[in-house]
């Protein structure tokens, strides 16, 4: 499904939820860049005849005086919290919207009138879970989208066969396809900066060793500095987790994969949608509770 096929709370949180991860992001690299450019303008202060050595000096206390003004910004912005926050939004509407189009508890066994107004309730009840995000959702809400889309009404009412074909095709190998992909990223990503990090060591114990100082600038003291940058950015990423939950993920949607396709009743199917939503929303709160803890 695209993203206009689902509900106008949905695609305002997903697109929040991109905004308030890049601006989180960015921050943390504009606060780490500002303060490695700090450590070598001071070096560079150290080494060169005046007037660039004050030069230097005050571009070091410019940079420093950055750094703690975006740390300052970034604690008070909350962009982290705002990431998370959205994204449960978005994920929380995204497993309600395929449970009502499947008639999966809780709009099993009712018309589509009276699943429209409970999945209405639903909406709100998720919003305002989330009371701290709720104007940064909002501003990108699109009031002339509407809260249920003919897309989940016409699915809805479709046959059994149809039904299952789309959410087995469109949720499960969807999903499944989406944890596959993130997991491999993540795994790469952790190899690039593993590897990153390694060299950097090493170049800094090889320095250490032949005590190069180039014009008596302390290069060790740079390559410090950049490998810690690196390992705080690597620790905010958290590849190797991710890697791993994603993986798992993966395996338990392919575990699941057999009831969908074997579901010849209402119920059955209605019972494999739960599954599969449940699995989902276990994979979600797990990210939750790993990002929580940094």
């Amino acid at each position: 499904m695209k993203t206009e096929d689902y509900p106008a709370t949905f695609a305002a949180a997903n697109a929040a939820t991109a905004i308030a991860q890049k601006t989180h992001f960015a921050l943390f690299l504009v606060n780490a860049g500002a303060a490695y450019l700090a450590a070598l303008f001071t070096g560079l202060a150290g080494v060169t005849p005046p007037p660039w050595s004050e030069s230097f000096s005050y571009a070091a206390a410019v940079l420093l005086a950055l750094a703690v003004i975006v740390l300052w910004v970034s604690r008070a912005r909350r962009d982290e919290q705002a990431w998370f926050d959205c994204r449960a939004i978005a994920e929380s509407l995204k497993s309600s919207t395929w449970r009502f189009m499947m008639r999966s508890v809780p709009f099993a066994q009712m018309d589509t009138a009276a699943a429209r107004l409970t999945f209405a309730e639903q909406v709100g009840h998720i919003r305002a879970a989330r009371p701290g995000v709720a104007a940064l959702v909002g501003r990108h809400l699109d009031a002339a989208r509407p809260g249920v889309t003919p897309l989940m009404v016409e699915t809805r009412e479709a046959s059994l066969s149809d039904r299952r074909a789309r959410y087995l095709q469109e949720r499960v190998l969807d999903q499944r396809g989406w944890y596959q992909s993130r997991s491999r990223h993540a795994e790469k990503m952790r190899g690039v900066y593993f590897w990153l990090v390694a060299v950097l060591q090493v170049g800094a114990v090889g320095v250490a060793i032949a005590q190069w100082r180039p014009f008596g600038l302390n290069v060790m003291g740079l390559v410090v500095a950049l490998t810690a940058s690196l390992t705080a950015w690597t620790q905010a990423r958290r590849h190797g987790e991710l890697a791993q939950a994603y993986a798992l993920a993966a395996q338990e949607l392919d575990e699941l994969r057999p009831r969908v396709e074997l579901a010849d009743t209402e119920a059955r199917l209605a019972e494999s949608v739960a599954a599969v939503e449940t699995a989902v929303s276990r994979e979600h709160t797990m990210w939750m509770a790993r990002a929580r803890r940094r």
